[in-house]
């Protein structure tokens, strides 16, 4: 049986012949898919956007497991600077762990992305658009999942005026000394990814730049809202509003001719392989093409064959009437044991 994929970001997706409640969709290879759960403002929707959100004050999700239970959880700054989290499954919000966040402060935003450790550490960050401001760095925030203060700190200050803190993106495991957190740097030219590990816990910090290279100076550049993740050999995929996600090595080397997308309107990036195919999911927040209102969506696509990219899945869009805070938003994804996915998106003011 092919391998079917669920997709939760608002819709299942099952390649084949899987036999279930689906609405036929016509892609390449032929898919079908049902909506899940959501909570946005689309005309129709089966839930409204949480009461929790509010002028793009949430801009990051994460999957996960607190307690035993599958959860999805967000950056909240709406009402002060929470936590939330929701049932994976179904959506519905749960009765929130208690984080004590009183220490956070500095930047733009003190909270903006939030991630999972592979060992299920909560890892929240902010976002500045100086990190060279004594009072405003860049600073990583690690949590145990059964809430309390912060177990950890990570604070850094560039030599020049830097923005970072859009998106991270969190690997490894915090107890085996394995944590690895990537925040990309937006520049004109040239870009670079802010690598920061640590080997006992928290107690030292190692940080790192890659440098980004390519023949063409915008090639070289990381546009605003940006995200970054790694592939299955270790390439960087790069995103962020104003052009489509390029590739690139571990190394920071533009990888021609090997971008994903189907407009520059985008934010969140996420790569994964499922049954041995990789698949990279963004967050767009106009398209298919650049002139449609802002109103936020996923797209998935195979990139088995790294040079001919093939979208393979659109969610639907998270609302009817465009904002301009969708620019801003987030896509995760949870690969099942029995080989299907589910995709979760957010943009923000509009849903999820």
């Amino acid at each position: 049986m092919e391998s079917n994929m669920r997709f939760n970001y608002l819709q299942r997706l099952v390649v084949g012949a899987v036999a279930l409640l689906l609405i036929g969709l016509t892609v390449m290879p032929a898919q079908a898919q049902d909506v899940i759960w959501e909570r946005n403002a689309r005309d129709g929707a089966l839930a409204g956007t949480p009461s929790w959100m509010d002028a793009g004050n949430e801009r990051g999700i994460a999957f996960g497991e607190i307690d035993g239970q599958k959860v999805l959880i967000a950056a909240s700054r709406t009402g002060g600077n929470n936590i939330r989290i929701m049932d994976a499954d179904t959506g519905a919000d749960i009765t929130p762990v208690t984080f004590d966040l009183s220490s956070v402060a500095g930047g733009l935003f003190q909270i903006n992305d939030i991630e999972f450790t592979d060992d299920g550490k909560i890892v929240v960050s902010n976002m500045t658009l100086d990190a060279s401001a004594g009072a405003n760095p860049f600073k990583v925030y690690v949590f145990e999942p059964t809430g309390g203060a912060p177990i950890a700190t990570f604070s850094y200050n560039s030599d020049s005026a830097q923005r970072f803190g859009d998106k991270t993106f969190v690997s490894g495991s915090w107890a085996d000394g394995t944590f690895k957190l990537m925040a990309a740097q937006q520049s004109s030219n040239p870009g670079s990814i802010l690598v920061v590990t640590t080997t006992n816990q928290g107690t030292d910090w190692v940080t790192e730049r890659i440098a980004l290279t390519a023949e063409t100076p915008a090639n070289r550049a990381v546009h605003a809202n940006a995200s970054v993740t790694t592939t299955q050999n270790g390439d960087l995929l790069i995103n962020g509003n104003g052009g489509l996600v390029r590739r690139y090595s571990s190394t920071g080397v533009y990888r021609e001719g090997q971008d994903i997308g189907n407009t520059g309107s985008n934010s969140g990036v996420r790569s994964f392989v499922v049954d041995g195919v990789e698949h990279v999911a963004i967050y767009a927040y106009r398209g298919p093409v650049a002139s449609d209102p802002q109103l936020g969506y996923v797209d998935i696509f195979d990139v088995s064959d790294a040079e001919n990219p093939v979208s393979i899945a659109q969610s639907p869009k998270m609302s009817s009437a465009a904002s301009g805070n969708a620019v801003s938003g987030d896509v995760e994804v949870r690969v099942n044991d029995d080989g299907s996915y589910v995709v979760y998106g957010l943009a923000a003011t509009q849903g999820l």
